[in-house]
């Protein structure tokens, strides 16, 4: 196992991989952050300049502010468990600049467990890749996420989203 440690304009990021496939990738935070968040994951991985050339450059252009999506060929899938799977790929149909809730996930997963697809998202293995930062609460507040509820504010300004006055996110802004 190998992980690429690079920064982006939003600090370090890194991704954990083996055979050129991602199996983690880690939002961005200070490096000491990410290498200690790393190393806990896989005490085993061994640094490395290069491998996954192109999803490095799809996070660094996504963090970037850049419209940018990587194929899920790029990641191994088969650390997810089949419910996990669905709920990522329902997730990618969210389009940039929207966001839904968590219901609305389940549904185009084919559950009804809302609950499980918030727990599906909260380990979601691939940020950016999944863009989990775009499924929010019923009442369109943010809710939780893994960077922190201002990453996520951030990342969805950074989409085009805006808030109203009270904090959540603009109704036209919310796909139901």
């Amino acid at each position: 196992m190998k992980y690429r440690l690079f920064k982006t304009v939003r600090g370090y990021s890194a991704i954990l991989f083996d055979d050129d496939i991602a199996k983690w990738v880690f939002l961005p935070g200070s490096k000491e952050d990410v290498l200690e968040r790393l190393t806990k994951r896989a005490p085993e991985a061994k640094a490395t300049k290069i491998g996954v050339d192109d999803i490095v450059t799809f996070i660094i252009d996504f963090c970037n502010g850049e419209d940018v999506t990587i194929s899920m060929a790029r990641v191994d899938k088969s650390i997810c468990t089949p419910f996990q799977l669905r709920v990522l790929e329902a997730e990618r149909m969210i389009p940039r600049g929207m966001t839904t809730s968590y219901a609305w996930v389940a549904r185009k997963a084919g559950t009804r467990g809302v609950r499980a697809v918030g727990n599906a998202l909260a380990n979601n293995p691939f940020p950016f890749i999944v863009p989990c930062h775009r499924s929010i609460r019923m009442n369109r507040s943010v809710g939780k996420y893994r960077g922190g509820p201002e990453m996520k504010r951030d990342l969805l300004e950074m989409e085009g989203v805006q808030f109203d006055g009270t904090g959540r996110v603009a109704q036209e802004y919310f796909l139901k």
